[in-house]
């Protein structure tokens, strides 16, 4: 095994970075073991564990500041006692730096792109108060809070205390974007009140992507008829529904109250009507019932535009959509012009408060 990618990776490391180790064992080859101590040194190194052991995470109430950068609080939401919640701009940078003064039960700092905020005191001898100032602007003093949790929301550009929100809201459990449907033990519910097309479609389709499931991800997933589908169905299990209002029975239990309605024929986006009957659509929404669980949508305004999601590789690493794709069939001729809508729902999950761009 050649060590020469290694020096390299030592190379450039050694440029900007001060805190690592380095050690090459003349000779060695792939596997070796120099000593008589148990285990093979190769992989036992003492040193290793000695840097590990150096570098060791904090212990929550030893750690008075943190810096945090996510980019989606559904992948990466919390460093010790600080936890981003949502976003202004979803799917754009966050960051966090805040200094604890345990002695003073007060947090100190600056954010960027935060939306909702939580700071966990339960690693403080509890008080009167508990006093935060962010991005320049102090609060009035918090009395301390019964659950251990400051919640912290910017309206506006200003910082105020907030009470306990939604559980329906978008939060880091459930946030999107469409690929977040397929977690939560997932289930397929393919459509039986369509044309025989459509039918057709809907359960080849869903057949096709537990097969794919299988071969990528190793993993079985139920394919169940509409027909077969109750509100108590698979309870705090995401659910994927092939096919839109008029060719799933399973789009009145679970998307009734969508601000997204597809139908043969048209879409709805709040107020926005465009009718279409060769549109593929993906989302994501809610479930109802649940704290955790998401509704995935592959669907489309007529048989055409269903067969144009066959195209999309939403299994792919490096590959994403947003909580709305909309676009034409003829996508695969003409690429990102084909694109009809695109955005992301609200903090509130709805259409209102979010971003969603459309090509005139």
């Amino acid at each position: 095994v050649p060590v020469t990618q290694a020096r390299t990776m030592r190379s450039y490391l050694s440029g900007f970075h001060r805190d690592f180790d380095w050690y090459e064992h003349p000779g060695g080859g792939h596997w070796y073991d120099s000593t008589d101590e148990p285990g093979a040194d190769c992989v036992d190194y003492g040193p290793m564990f000695d840097f590990f052991a150096k570098h060791r995470r904090p212990n929550t109430a030893d750690v008075r500041h943190v810096e945090f950068h996510t980019s989606h609080p559904g992948v990466n939401s919390k460093s010790h006692w600080v936890t981003i919640v949502s976003q202004q701009q979803k799917f754009t940078p966050s960051s966090v730096s805040i200094r604890n003064d345990s002695g003073k039960r007060r947090f100190v700092g600056e954010t960027m792109n935060v939306e909702r905020l939580l700071l966990d005191t339960n690693h403080l001898s509890p008080a009167d108060s508990v006093t935060v100032e962010l991005d320049g602007q102090k609060l009035p003093p918090i009395a301390w809070p019964q659950d251990g949790v400051v919640r912290l929301e910017n309206v506006g550009g200003s910082w105020q205390l907030a009470s306990p929100w939604s559980a329906d809201d978008k939060n880091p459990s459930r946030s999107g974007p469409f690929k977040a449907a397929f977690n939560h033990r997932f289930v397929f519910i393919y459509g039986t009140t369509g044309t025989d097309e459509e039918n057709a479609w809907s359960y080849a389709k869903a057949r096709f992507d537990a097969e794919t499931w299988w071969y990528r991800g190793n993993g079985h997933v139920e394919v169940v008829a509409d027909t077969d589908f109750t509100a108590d169905s698979f309870p705090n299990r995401s659910v994927i529904v092939y096919g839109n209002a008029d060719s799933n029975g399973a789009w009145g239990t679970l998307l009734s109250d969508s601000p997204v309605q597809i139908k043969r024929g048209e879409i709805k986006v709040g107020g926005k009507t465009v009718e279409n009957d060769s549109l593929g659509v993906l989302m994501v929404r809610p479930r109802k019932g649940s704290l955790i669980a998401s509704v995935g949508v592959i669907s489309g305004t007529g048989a055409s535009g269903m067969r144009s999601t066959n195209q999309l590789p939403y299994f792919l690493a490096g590959v994403h959509y947003p909580d709305l794709f909309v676009f034409d069939s003829n996508m695969p001729t003409q690429g990102s012009k084909a694109v009809v809508a695109a955005g992301v729902f609200g903090t509130d999950w709805s259409v209102t408060n979010g971003e969603f761009v459309w090509r005139d």
